[in-house]
């Protein structure tokens, strides 16, 4: 199996995922986690058909979304038939939808703007869930699914309940501000 995360930065998916310790964390930014430094707006750089698995995790909303587009063709191409693209990301629905309430503003405007914490750390795509199951469809992914109420099994570890409490946030509003997409090709 060859499976690689894009984007992953400081925080890859296999520092927080026992099962996902195989993934080769791609990124522009050569953080003492990242595998391999690349310039994902230009290509992912494997062969066609030679990827089994891609996770991406609070990545895309960082690319135009041109380049959102086109990252997703280059995730169809170097996946294997059956490979998996797995998809987090903010979802500017729900991000809007607690903006008009009024509430957990400053959550918020991190989701749309980014924290700013490097110069990569910045939003340029406001992102749905419709947006990118109809894009995954259009490129040609045959099984796409929103995955939200998987990852509501998985937010159980103290640690993230507790985060979340800090945020004032509940697990179903943060899935509510959250793209989970999983796309079988």
């Amino acid at each position: 199996m060859f499976n690689i995360e894009l984007g992953g930065g400081r925080n890859p998916v296999k520092s927080r995922d026992p099962n996902r310790q195989d993934y080769i964390n791609l990124d522009i930014i050569d953080f003492p986690t990242v595998d391999f430094k690349c310039d994902l707006r230009l290509g992912i750089p494997y062969r066609d058909h030679s990827v089994d698995n891609i996770y991406t995790c609070e990545f895309l909303e960082h690319l135009p979304l041109v380049e959102v587009q086109r990252l997703l063709r280059d995730c169809h191409r170097v996946l294997v038939p059956q490979g998996t693209l797995y998809i987090t990301c903010p979802n500017f629905d729900g991000l809007v939808y607690f903006w008009n309430r009024g509430e957990h503003i400053p959550y918020i405007t991190r989701g749309i703007l980014g924290d700013g914490i490097d110069p990569h750390d910045y939003h340029r795509s406001l992102l749905t869930t419709t947006w990118i199951i109809d894009m995954l469809d259009e490129i040609g992914f045959g099984s796409i699914t929103d995955i939200s109420d998987e990852r509501r099994k998985e937010l159980n570890t103290e640690e993230e309940i507790q985060e979340l409490k800090q945020r004032g946030v509940t697990i179903d509003e943060f899935l509510m501000m959250k793209i989970h997409v999983r796309a079988i090709k």
